[in-house]
């Protein structure tokens, strides 16, 4: 038996690439929702928002859907441009590991919920 070489022309490719990420897209959205981080009827608008988030963290080099998720995540949380405050923006450029980036990401996104805990205690 002789292995034949598959040639995919770049249209074919950008197709399959177009719909790994809408359906990456639709797993985030289910993310978000089944964890309850989007109000009733955002999902049909969050996926652009998502998809540019996606832009952004594979900027910072994000790569894994997990690091991707993440960062997505804590655009949801902190608000989509939480990654261009200036401290922010210099740890995500910087030349730490994703893993070490993604632990500065959990830990504003955990300082996020206890300050809203709080906050919602008060009231």
């Amino acid at each position: 038996m002789s292995a034949s070489v598959i040639h995919l022309s770049s249209h074919q490719m950008d197709a399959f690439q177009s719909a790994s990420r809408t359906d990456f897209i639709c797993r985030v959205t289910r993310f978000l929702e089944d964890h309850r981080l989007l109000g009733p009827n955002a999902s049909k608008q969050i996926s652009g928002t998502i998809n540019f988030q996606i832009d952004i963290a594979e900027g910072y080099g994000f790569q894994t859907e997990h690091e991707i998720i993440t960062f997505v995540l804590a655009a949801i949380v902190l608000g989509t441009d939480f990654h261009r405050h200036p401290q922010v923006e210099a740890y995500l450029s910087s030349w730490r590991p994703p893993d070490q980036k993604l632990m500065f990401l959990d830990a504003m996104v955990l300082a996020a919920d206890r300050m809203a805990q709080v906050h919602s205690a008060e009231l």
